[in-house]
């Protein structure tokens, strides 16, 4: 037992040293030297994908300008689309309706006698335009957008929301399933699977033929945002110093606006949307690069007890041959006495084994204490991506250039990654986060003292509850990453991102459904709750100039300002 307890002892001194020594670099490398702009560099430029492929729906799903009913009975009859929208259209309320006409009758008259009768006559009523099966709708520029190639319009405009709610879905399946995997296999591991989906379903997307195949790419695509955002947002966090986490953190995010400008961009120059697709695949095979270059988290390594090989990665060489030896050999001793306490009873290793697997979410919901937490980031990014997209959608486009209104959007995104920065020299987390969620709060609810016939006042405060929310994202994401210990903290990133993207998925049905009954619901649900997200914050430690943890341990025994 005496052998035993020395040899115990020793193994956590020199475990316990070599730790120590790697952490200390880790904070000089993150303390603004070049690895750390490297590091920065590497993990923030996959985000511009993201802003590229969730904003590209625009002009992949871009409506037609000028939709034809087309009568094949009239066609036949060598009537021209114009003249068949004269006469089948007449003061029809709905694009997707016809006038209730005898077709047949008229396509044995002239398109002169035929209007002469039809204005004559009474209007008869209106019917889908599909309610023959011999009828269908032809477009302008067949080419242009997913809309003419599938034929989604009216009663199948459903699945063009699709197209962008499966891209949705893919990023709320992805920000469970890559958490997860960049806390049990590693952070790097995550975005190399993340990024080979970019790289396999941007261009796939491109030439399939099939409605359901495009809505698969379109989840993978999906998938490969949560999966490459962040799990490079955990490396970056683990491996900047106290001094550069928040700037480097919030900055991080403008690669998003980034995305969107130069969505924008090639948007105006390349139409047809297959051509475009392709375009916008192109950007991620530079991915390839992060497979060499990008490091795994050293914190990431120590935490799983992979010392030598984080100390291969900070320190540039392996570890001294004696310690590695004496490490290693030590490490063994222990996983056999462990392994032999365990016995050999099949069901208990079973369990073992199931226990060992999900044990990231056992810590994150089994502790008391960051169960706590963690409920209230579920519902501060919920609530921040609920807000954001309602108000995106809820607000009338004011501006007929798509193009440019794409550009000016992800111009504007770009001062509220800025004010966190600024708020940060004066507060910390909580207080910056508790200003914004109250400040949009108060501009959403501001909306019902505004007369509806102000829609410039209307439109301008809603733009301000968007900085507002857009700014407190970024925020909330750093505090979510600096409450847990590294052993989970991709974990924790990844679920609340879960619940994020459950605020993205509903935000079109709050807005269509509830703002049918009166225009200003969706905002004033949004501004109830924003002011709800800043009362829960205050139940958050403050976590500015707070060292970050590696373990559960650790995390629950400390004192936390």
């Amino acid at each position: 037992m005496d052998t035993e307890s020395h040899q115990s002892r020793k193994f956590s001194e020199i475990e316990q040293s070599t730790k120590a020594a790697i952490l200390s670099e880790v904070n000089r490398q993150g303390d603004g030297t070049s690895k750390l702009w490297k590091v920065f560099v590497l993990c923030m430029t996959p985000g511009i994908l993201n802003g590229l492929y969730v904003s590209s729906y625009v002009f992949l799903g871009h409506m037609p300008n000028n939709l034809t009913c087309v009568i094949p009975s009239l066609t036949e009859a060598y009537w021209s689309h114009e003249e068949i929208k004269n006469i089948s259209t007449r003061l029809v309320s709905d694009k997707c309706k016809i006038r209730n006409w005898n077709y047949t009758l008229l396509s044995e008259l002239t398109f002169e006698s035929a209007y002469q009768y039809v204005t004559a006559a009474d209007l008869p009523s209106e019917i889908p335009c599909r309610k023959s099966e011999e009828n269908f709708f032809a477009y302008d520029n067949e080419g242009l957008s997913i809309v003419a190639e599938w034929d989604l319009i009216c009663d199948r405009e459903i699945l063009r929301t699709t197209v962008q709610v499966a891209l949705y879905v893919g990023k709320f399946l992805g920000a469970f399933i890559f958490g997860i995997i960049a806390d049990k296999y590693g952070r790097k591991t995550s975005v190399t699977i993340a990024s080979i989906l970019y790289i396999v379903c941007g261009p796939v997307s491109a030439f399939v033929d099939i409605y359901w195949l495009f809505l698969i790419c379109r989840i993978g695509l999906g998938l490969a945002g949560s999966g490459v955002y962040h799990s490079a947002y955990t490396i970056l966090t683990e491996f900047a110093s106290i001094k550069y986490r928040s700037t480097l953190s919030i900055f991080f995010s403008v690669s998003y606006p980034i995305g969107m400008m130069i969505l924008a961009i090639f948007a105006y120059f390349i139409h047809p949307w297959r051509q475009l697709q392709i375009a916008l695949s192109v950007p991620a095979v530079c991915l390839v690069v992060h497979f060499f270059l990008l490091e795994e988290s050293p914190r990431w390594l120590m935490s799983k007890g992979k010392i030598s090989e984080a100390h291969k990665i900070v320190f540039r060489k392996p570890m001294a041959e004696q310690e590695h030896f004496e490490l290693e050999k030590l490490k063994k001793l222990q996983a056999d006495r462990s392994k032999t306490r365990k016995g050999n009873n099949v069901l208990t290793n079973i369990f073992n084994g199931i226990k060992t697997g999900s044990s990231e979410l056992i810590d994150l919901y089994g502790n008391k204490l960051l169960r706590r937490r963690l409920l209230i980031c579920h519902f501060t990014f919920f609530m921040s991506s609920l807000t954001y997209y309602v108000i995106a959608l809820n607000g009338d486009n004011f501006l007929a250039n798509q193009y440019f209104y794409v550009a000016v959007t992800g111009l504007t995104e770009v001062p509220s990654y800025i004010v966190p920065c600024i708020m940060f020299k004066w507060m910390g987390r909580k207080r910056v986060s508790l200003i914004l969620f109250f400040l949009a709060g108060t501009a959403l609810l501001s909306i019902l003292a505004v007369p509806l016939d102000y829609t410039d006042a209307v439109i301008g405060v809603a733009l301000f509850g968007r900085t507002c929310i857009s700014a407190v994202f970024v925020v909330v994401i750093l505090h979510t990453a600096e409450l847990f210990p590294t052993t989970i903290r991709s974990s924790a990133i990844g679920t609340s991102s879960t619940m994020a993207h459950i605020g993205s998925i509903s935000a079109p049905y709050i807005v269509d459904g509830l703002g049918s009954l009166k225009w200003f619901i969706p905002s004033t649900i949004c501004g109830i709750c924003s002011v709800i997200a800043g009362l829960l914050v205050l139940g958050l430690p403050e976590t500015e100039h707070v060292e970050l943890n590696d373990t559960v341990e650790e995390e629950t025994t400390r004192e936390i300002k």
